[in-house]
């Protein structure tokens, strides 16, 4: 059981800082700064708002096809989904299927930034199932292994065991052990 428990921690952990790497790794923009970024396979990520308390009123963003001189259309977010790490935390706000070609992230107005890429959603999907896949088969098996070698060593203990002294309250007799 200890050893289940200790893989699915390991496993949840090495998951948990996979998708803070991947967090990082998010094409970002801001008022002062606008992100250029190029897409080398069809992609559909998801812009977030960072920090992910911040409110969008006042804020005009978009994605800007640099090759084709175009707005790229988004999709509102289906859902709600935040992170949160050390270093960054947001909101999804949006969603865009982005096809192989320069691209610029920008944003209008102040106090928050635009992150994009990948949703760690599904990471996170995948470090839950991952860790009942490994740790429920694992705790069992071990509450089974641990339970077997009770009832085992009672009975160990039970055959060793000296005979009671006779009573007047017993009703039976102890079977012959050949002693």
């Amino acid at each position: 059981m200890v050893v289940g428990i200790i893989a699915v921690v390991v496993w949840v952990g090495f998951q948990f800082f996979r998708m803070s790497g991947e967090v990082d790794n998010f094409v970002r923009s801001g008022p002062d700064q606008v992100a250029e970024f190029v897409v080398d396979r069809p992609v559909d990520w998801t812009v977030f708002v960072e920090p992910d308390k911040a409110s969008l009123t006042g804020v005009r963003f978009r994605i800007w096809d640099v090759d084709a001189a175009r707005e790229v259309r988004m999709k509102p977010y289906g859902g709600s989904f935040s992170y949160g790490f050390p270093s960054h935390n947001g909101r999804a706000v949006a969603t865009v299927s982005l096809e192989p070609g320069t691209y610029s992230l920008q944003v209008e107005g102040s106090g928050l930034n635009l992150a994009l890429g990948p949703s760690p959603a599904g990471r996170t999907v995948w470090m839950l199932l991952g860790g009942l896949l490994i740790g429920v088969p694992m705790v069992i098996g071990g509450a089974v292994l641990a339970a077997m070698s009770a009832l085992s060593e009672s009975r160990r203990r039970n055959r060793m065991a000296a005979m009671p002294p006779v009573s007047t309250w017993s009703s039976g007799e102890w079977p012959n052990r050949g002693r």
